[in-house]
């Protein structure tokens, strides 16, 4: 889709006037995650914090977007990673990822993870990435 298209959606401009928020959110994540000098946090062990990230941001869109049939955390199929999913049915089916990609706030791999000092998160923090109407068939017949 072209970002033109994109730009006349009203589900994309509404995700997308979002963007401060989910930020805020990320941000709220961040400055929770208290690891220690070798990586460790109480919580979460040497675990990253994408999957808490993602989370509020999903309901965020719930909250926010009342005609949004779906807004879910999904665990990347390719790398250790959470991301959001979100989706409408009507008038036409679009759906999107949004994310805050971890490379922004925390290093390793797997399950080991620490994090990047000081990191201050805006809107720019965010990404959003459309998903073909295979993915939304699936989505919606709850594979996720």
């Amino acid at each position: 889709m072209s970002w033109y298209k994109q730009a006349q959606s009203q589900f994309y401009n509404d995700l997308v006037a979002l963007f401060p928020i989910f930020a805020q959110k990320a941000q709220e994540e961040y400055d929770s995650w208290l690891q220690d000098s070798e990586g460790y946090d109480e919580e979460l062990g040497h675990g990253g914090i994408c999957h808490l990230i993602a989370e509020p941001i999903a309901d965020v869109i719930y909250s926010s977007i009342p005609y949004v049939e779906y807004a879910a955390t999904t665990s990347c199929d390719w790398e250790q990673h959470v991301y959001v999913s979100t989706y409408i049915l009507s008038p036409k089916k679009e759906g999107y990822v949004i994310d805050v990609p971890y490379s922004q706030y925390e290093t390793g791999g797997g399950f080991t993870w620490k994090k990047i000092p000081e990191v201050k998160f805006d809107a720019s923090y965010v990404t959003i990435r459309e998903i073909d109407t295979d993915e939304i068939d699936y989505l919606n017949e709850g594979e996720y």
